[in-house]
């Protein structure tokens, strides 16, 4: 397949899928997840980084960055 052929194929399934009224429910942790992080921006306890923090830094550089303390980690893997 070609990219725009790509391209039209996920936006075929895409449509589809938004017509589809039977969408699958979110699992519960990704809901108990939400509220935890909800939670802690609204106590002022996370630090987010700006693009500028980040703009010029490899992937790989900000995967061995250290973490602030209070670093918002994602939620479990799907079992």
């Amino acid at each position: 397949m070609t990219s725009l052929e790509k391209i039209r194929a996920m936006e075929q399934l895409w449509d589809a899928l938004t017509r589809d009224s039977e969408l699958p429910a979110s699992l519960q942790w990704h809901g108990e997840e939400l509220q935890h992080r909800t939670s802690r921006i609204q106590e002022n306890q996370v630090n987010y980084l700006g693009l500028g923090q980040t703009k010029g830094v490899s992937v790989a550089d900000q995967i061995r960055m250290p973490l602030p303390a209070n670093f918002i980690h994602p939620p479990h893997p799907i079992n």
